[in-house]
């Protein structure tokens, strides 16, 4: 019996932990590393060797780069601003969604993110090189406005919550707009993205919460 309940405690205490927000900030800071000792991050041609995003190289069957880009970084600046972001909101997020979703809505948002870009870029004819998990970080911001809006009734609660979701966008957009080239097109993509998963994420729950009142 005691073993059983320290088990419980163990598994109950991992679940608390937002293991998937610092695995991917991890993974992010592990690329950068190993690519800067074979290269330079801020060589445009050496990333795009590497996976950035380039709708003329996507536009010739190389999808993949959609994802790929997301974990690549122009430099330690760049890398810091949004692993920095990302535990940030990550932490908060997985607390309140769960990690499968949390992990799955980085992934989605950034992927949508990206695939804005290159339909802005290529309707815009503009050969611009991009990479980074920006459009997944404001992904990540857009389901925990989302989220913490609706996460109290309360008047006074809904005062702080307003404050808090304040913070969290001056926060990343700073830190975007401190990186210096910013593709907002991206960053658009990600945070509707973001919008829509949180949104459905809210309407399941309701949902199930109202068949098991029935």
């Amino acid at each position: 019996m005691p073993w059983s309940q320290n088990k419980s405690y163990n598994q109950s205490s991992l679940m608390e932990k937002p293991f998937v927000s610092i695995a991917l900030a991890v993974i992010l800071v592990l690329i950068t590393f190993v690519l800067e000792q074979i290269g330079s991050t801020e060589d445009t041609g050496f990333m795009l060797a590497h996976g950035a995003l380039y709708w003329v190289k996507v536009q010739e069957g190389e999808y993949w780069r959609l994802f790929t880009a997301m974990f690549l970084h122009f430099g330690v600046t760049h890398l810091v601003n949004n692993v920095a972001m990302l535990l940030i909101l990550g932490c908060q997020l997985e607390m309140l969604i769960g990690h499968t979703l949390t992990g799955v809505t980085f992934l989605v948002t950034g992927f949508a993110g990206n695939i804005c870009s290159v339909c802005y870029y290529m309707a815009t004819n503009q050969y611009t090189v991009c990479a980074g998990a920006s459009g997944a970080i404001y992904g990540l911001m857009g389901a925990l406005c989302v989220m913490l809006a609706v996460s109290s009734r309360n008047p006074r609660t809904r005062q702080n919550l307003a404050v808090r979701i304040l913070i969290l966008v001056v926060l990343v957009v700073y830190g975007s707009v401190s990186e210096g080239n910013v593709d907002v097109i991206a960053h658009a993509g990600g945070l509707i993205a973001g919008f829509l998963i949180a949104g459905i994420y809210v309407l399941c729950m309701r949902i199930s919460v109202k068949k098991r009142r029935n």
